[in-house]
Formats: C-alpha cells, structure tokens, sequence
C-alpha cells in the first residue's frame, strides 16, 4: 500500500468518524432536549404534588376540629342526659 493510498484511507476513516461524532452530537442534543422536557414534567407533578398535599393537610386540620367539636357536643349530650336522669329519679 503506497502513501496515497494510505491517505485516501486515513480520509475515509476521518470522515467516518467525523459523521460519528456529529450524530452522536445530534443524538446528545435530541436527549438534552427529552431530558429537558422531562425536568418540566416532573417540576409541574411536584407542584401537583405539593398541591394535594397541602390540601390533605387542610382536610385533616378540618377533620381534628370537627372531631373536637363533635366531641364538645357529645360531651353536652352526656351532661343533659345525667341532669335529666336525675330529675327522673324518684325524690324520697
């Protein structure tokens, strides 16, 4: 094999590789962007997220008050009921 075979070779294979290293730098762009996207996607579900939680909080908070105040009413309930029992019970 003579230099400027040798050459013509060595050109092909530079070549070659040139078209490698610019699809490859396409494909890596092409993810960049994917990964991008999925960095948007994944911030709005954590929002989302946040969001739901938050208002779980805001139901339970809810439901502890409701409980206290159901609680305070049955406490009530209880008094009445003693004090009308008593009134029903025979005086000697």
């Amino acid at each position: 094999m003579n230099i400027d075979e040798r050459l013509e070779k060595l050109t092909e294979r530079h070549e070659a590789l040139t078209r490698t290293v610019e699809l490859h730098d396409h494909q890596i762009g092409r993810l960049l962007t994917l990964v991008a996207g999925q960095a948007k996607v994944a911030r709005r579900q954590q929002n989302t997220m946040d969001d739901v939680m938050d208002a779980i909080a805001r139901v339970v908070s809810l439901t502890n008050e409701q409980r206290g105040r159901i609680n305070e009413q049955t406490d009530r309930l209880n008094e009445h009921e003693g004090r009308l029992e008593d009134l029903e019970k025979p005086s000697h």
